[in-house]
């Protein structure tokens, strides 16, 4: 189960990283948004948006 999650998490970050680096990120910026909602079948999660990823 451990690799399972593991994976996932992975897999979920992977596309934080895609977004952080697209309009996503631009829009949640410029409107003042601190974190990037991501929602999934199997995970719900805030994740911060800091300086160093976008």
């Amino acid at each position: 189960m451990a690799q399972v999650g593991a994976a996932l998490w992975g897999a979920v970050r992977g596309g934080v990283r895609a977004a952080s680096s697209g309009a996503l990120a631009g829009r949640a910026l410029q409107s003042g948004e601190t974190s990037v909602r991501v929602d999934g079948p199997l995970i719900r999660h805030n994740f911060p948006l800091s300086p160093e990823r976008v």
